[in-house]
């Protein structure tokens, strides 16, 4: 009898557990909804932000003493690295994903003989990098504008200080709830695609100059940038959260 009943208080905690993990199953669900609409919501300003600057870039020609924060230092000795990961777990392999790619990409820069720090956005990332790697700044607190606009303040600082030459930023990018793609983007200096992008250039007079415009418009596009990253990597988070308590449950 003491095994049946021991059965029986088994069979109940499953029976909880698996109520909670459904539960949680359903919130990572409404959460992904808001998250992917907010993406979408963002993207017609990201694109039509990068759409502006590509068509000046194209003149650059015409441009006095262009930003640097555009063209680079002309030093590649100094590397920044972003991990942007959660605050919380419970959602497979999304911190992880991201995590390996940030070492990965430190342990190869160091062997080239570069100088790498790294920055953390989410704690789940700062807990494991902390006592193996040179963290030189945590952003607590929930992914939302006023942190982007805090990091985007940061980097403009640094790099004025000449503390990196180059930052790159590692993210998962949303592609559905069963695929999160981790990806690996250079942030500064800012990089320009110029595909399906006519050069109209000539239509417009720019007062007072181009090279004000950019000065204006560069932390513009950066704080886009990373706020739409952020909104993909929220994304991604959720989505991997929904489809990991949906097999917890089933298991």
């Amino acid at each position: 009898m003491s095994g049946l009943k021991q059965l029986r208080t088994r069979i109940k905690s499953v029976q909880s557990t698996q109520k909670i993990t459904k539960a949680m199953k359903m919130v990572a669900a409404a959460r992904l909804k808001r998250a992917t609409n907010a993406a979408l919501g963002a993207k017609p300003y990201f694109d039509s932000v990068n759409k502006i600057l590509a068509q000046i870039s194209l003149r650059s020609d015409n441009i006095e003493d262009p930003p640097l924060i555009m063209t680079g230092n002309g030093r590649d000795l100094k590397y920044l690295l972003i991990v942007v990961t959660a605050n919380k777990g419970l959602c497979g392999a999304f911190n992880s994903s991201i995590i390996k790619s940030a070492i990965s990409r430190y342990r190869d820069l160091s062997e080239m003989g570069k100088e790498v720090s790294i920055i953390c956005a989410g704690s789940k990332g700062y807990e494991q990098l902390k006592n193996h790697f040179n963290v030189e700044h945590y952003f607590a607190g929930e992914i939302n504008h006023e942190l982007c606009v805090e990091i985007r303040n940061y980097l403009f600082t640094e790099f004025d200080r000449r503390n990196f030459d180059i930052c790159e930023i590692f993210y998962n990018d949303f592609k559905s709830v069963i695929l999160q793609e981790t990806c690996k983007k250079q942030l500064i200096p800012v990089t320009i695609k110029h595909e399906n992008i006519d050069d109209d250039g000539e239509k417009f007079i720019y007062e007072p100059n181009m090279s004000v415009l950019l000065n204006q418009l560069l932390p513009t596009a950066i704080l886009a940038e990373l706020h739409y990253i952020f909104l993909q990597n929220q994304a991604s988070e959720h989505g991997s959260r929904m489809t990991a308590m949906d097999n917890a449950t089933n298991n």
